[in-house]
C-alpha cells in the first residue's frame, strides 16, 4: 500500500481517530492504541503466510491476538502508538 504522506499527517494531527482511520494507519505499518488501554498496549498488523494476508495482533508483552469487539469498532479514541 502506498503511503499518502498528506493523509498520514492529517490523521496524526486529528487524533484521536475512529476505527477506519486506525485501520489505514495499521495497513501502512503503524502501531495504534486506544486511550482506555494501559500505556504499553498497542495493535499492529502482522503478515502471515502469504504476502496479502494480515492478522491483527494485540501486543501487551504476551503477544495475544486482538479480536476487536463492538466497543473497539465504534470507538473514536484510537491514537498512533509512540514508543
Amino acid at each position: 500500500m502506498l503511503i499518502d504522506e498528506q493523509k498520514l499527517k492529517q490523521l496524526i494531527e486529528d487524533q484521536p481517530l475512529a476505527f477506519e482511520e486506525m485501520m489505514y494507519l495499521m495497513r501502512i505499518g503503524k502501531k495504534v492504541r486506544r486511550l482506555v488501554w494501559d500505556s504499553g498496549a498497542y495493535v499492529f498488523l502482522r503478515k502471515e503466510r502469504s504476502i496479502t494476508a494480515f492478522q491483527p495482533y494485540f501486543e501487551n508483552g504476551a503477544g495475544k491476538r486482538f479480536d476487536p469487539n463492538i466497543d473497539d469498532i465504534l470507538a473514536e479514541d484510537w491514537m498512533l502508538f509512540v514508543e
